[in-house]
């Protein structure tokens, strides 16, 4: 019987952002990056215009991964977050269940804001929304000019969530909320409105914990398996 992991990406990013996670993984896990469109892997691919359409890819690249047999978790970060939890909600009724379904670095559903106003900020008012949304040191210059790269995709992202219309379904999967202790989310009890079965790991970090806590992070899912 197979173990996967299969990871969906945060807005703006790529599942690259999971590669050191392998590391730590025990050997028998598989990580299987659920890559975005227009990012990272698929860089040559056109991006979404509808949270629906990013979802139902998803679910197409998913569906050519698994097996029945397979044991497996399913983790998103941030938007991926969002992602993974409608992607579970798909897939339960295809009677197919994922041992856990870990949604790290997000507020739940229903509680995000109105993205209008920040998709159209500034590239320097862009940047320094996502340092102080996510609880992030100042960036250097260089730090500033390399992520104005990824300002088209974030921006094309913040469009896609801002014509996410939540799900208010209960997952019967249990569910593990992965938060930073310097991030500035608000709702994370929220989430108990989203699963049957709920619990909560806070690790040392900004948004972006999963960066500094690798090893840890991986330690949580290796027990998840056993």
């Amino acid at each position: 019987m197979a173990k996967k992991v299969y990871c969906i990406p945060y807005a703006g990013g790529s599942t690259l952002f999971y590669s050191k996670l392998y590391h730590y993984l025990a050997k028998d896990i598989e990580l299987v990056p659920l890559e975005l469109s227009g990012r990272g892997l698929r860089m040559e691919e056109p991006l979404y215009e509808e949270f629906q359409e990013a979802l139902m890819d998803l679910h197409d690249h998913f569906l050519k991964n698994h097996q029945p047999n397979d044991s497996f978790i399913i983790l998103g970060y941030s938007m991926g977050a969002l992602l993974a939890y409608e992607l579970t909600r798909i897939i339960e009724k295809q009677e197919i269940f994922p041992t856990t379904l870990i949604c790290a670095a997000s507020d739940p559903p229903g509680t995000l804001r109105d993205f209008s106003s920040v998709s159209s900020l500034t590239d320097e008012q862009m940047i320094d929304y996502y340092i102080n949304a996510g609880g992030m040191e100042e960036l250097t210059v260089d730090e500033r000019e390399l992520m104005k790269c990824f300002l088209p995709i974030i921006r094309n992202d913040l469009n896609m969530l801002g014509n996410y219309r939540p799900s208010k379904t209960k997952l019967s999967t249990p569910m593990s909320i992965y938060s930073g202790k310097a991030d500035h989310l608000k709702e994370l009890p929220g989430w108990t409105n989203y699963g049957e079965k709920i619990s909560y790991i806070t690790f040392e970090g900004n948004h972006y914990f999963l960066k500094t806590n690798y090893q840890h992070v991986a330690n949580e899912i290796n027990k998840l398996f056993c």
